[in-house]
């Protein structure tokens, strides 16, 4: 498994061992349409989580990217939460369907891969949202392999993930400790204006990083 990197802000920061990798281009523009779902029979299931609702948002750019660096171990499907609608203890006597919907789909993922907005130096209200609504009752969370990709001003989103980190702890989630992934969001280097990664070292990066989550993925399936 390669070695912890990170994009931090104030330019790109490479710690781990691979550079100039060619990766898939992501088409400039298609940053207002859904992440497309994957296909591969016999790859590994992984349900994508932003935490941005923004139209443009560059977490779920990061998403997207992920899906095109098309890794053949992983089958990667976004799962929009935007739809979901804030906890409430009293919706629980009849749970909401699209909160029903998206528990199945985390239940029957080998892993999750959240892409973390940091909003005030800690995670966004919409994903801790989704995380406290799956959290209840017979959890999908117990010890799914996940990970995590962030985009974000200041820090890149570092410290969103390790507030993410404390908060999926409760439900023991198997959190992947590295490469760690921050990407500066207001650089302009990084991004296009649609929220499509851009940078080719970055795409090096992630695609070194899914390497690693389906080694992570495939070593602690539950």
């Amino acid at each position: 498994m390669p070695k912890g990197f990170a994009v931090i802000p104030m330019g790109l920061e490479d710690i781990g061992p691979n550079k100039g990798v060619p990766v898939p281009q992501i088409k400039k523009g298609d940053s207002t349409k859904s992440p497309t779902k994957q296909s591969k029979p016999g790859a590994l299931k992984i349900i994508a989580i932003s935490g941005s609702l923004r139209k443009k948002s560059t977490n779920t750019g990061l998403i997207r990217a992920c899906i095109n660096i098309n890794n053949p171990d992983l089958d990667i499907e976004w799962a929009d939460i935007n739809p979901l609608p804030m906890f409430n203890e009293d919706l629980e006597t009849n749970t909401p369907e699209v909160v029903l919907n998206l528990k199945e789909k985390v239940r029957k993922a080998d892993g999750v891969l959240f892409a973390v907005p940091e909003n005030n130096f800690n995670v966004s209200a919409p994903l801790k949202n989704a995380y406290d609504w799956l959290s209840r009752g017979e959890t999908p969370w117990k010890l799914k392999p996940c990970a995590m990709v962030s985009s974000a001003a200041m820090t890149g989103g570092e410290l969103a993930q390790k507030s993410f980190r404390q908060t999926v702890g409760y439900c023991k989630v198997n959190m992947m400790e590295k490469p760690e992934i921050y990407v500066k969001r207001f650089s302009g280097k990084y991004f296009d204006d649609d929220g499509n990664l851009v940078d080719e070292e970055t795409k090096d990066h992630l695609k070194e990083f899914l390497v690693a989550f389906a080694d992570h993925v495939k070593n602690n399936k539950v």
